[in-house]
């Protein structure tokens, strides 16, 4: 059976180009979608210990508030025993099937969440700014590698801190139009340039 067609929640909105102040300067926000091609929430996952050794990865590398990678899956924190994974290389039902392989002797559930959940990366030398004035965490105190789950304006997001100035919003796909024209106008006071996927 043949993986169902997929539709951005931007498709359509989302246009390359600069906005919003001095827009002959280097950009001061730039927003990006990302196609993760699946995403699955891992939910009652082992502790760390367990979790590690069932997914062969270092235990050093396996902690709350965190992200890690084991091959070619990518897991971020967002909860006690809850896990966002993605993988721009399995398809839907074969990261399920590889996840639980792995994790439903210890209990874990998975739930596909790859037609779920609309990503936005936004990086530059503002993007910190952008997001201290939406998100109630401290954006400052983030470390590369963090994994928070928090509110940008009205919408619940987890945000993972991808670089010194990126980061990665997940949203509910039905809230996915909005937070993009959220972002996008907040951007304009430091210059904005918007670059759409490959």
């Amino acid at each position: 059976m043949s993986e169902p067609a997929r539709r951005s929640a931007l498709a359509g909105h989302a246009r390359a180009g600069r906005f919003g102040a001095c827009p002959d300067d280097l950009p001061g926000v730039v927003l990006a979608e990302c196609r993760p091609r699946s995403m699955v929430q891992v939910s009652g996952a082992p502790q760390p210990e367990v979790l590690a050794e069932a997914l062969g990865v270092p235990r050093a590398d396996v902690n709350p508030n965190r992200i890690f990678d084991a091959g070619a899956v990518h897991y971020a924190w967002n909860g006690p025993g809850r896990w966002l994974a993605e993988s721009t290389e399995h398809a839907p039902g074969a990261l399920v099937g590889h996840i639980e392989a792995a994790l439903r002797p210890h209990g874990a559930s998975t739930t596909d969440l790859s037609h779920a959940r609309t990503v936005v990366r936004v990086s530059g030398p503002a993007a910190t700014d952008l997001l201290a004035k939406l998100c109630p965490v401290d954006i400052e105190a983030l470390r590369t590698g963090d994994s928070a789950v928090t509110l940008a304006g009205p919408f619940n997001v987890q945000i993972v801190k991808s670089g010194d100035e990126a980061f990665r919003l997940y949203v509910f796909r039905s809230f996915g139009l909005a937070m993009w024209e959220m972002l996008r106008d907040e951007a304009a006071e430091f210059g904005g340039e918007i670059v759409l996927p490959e």
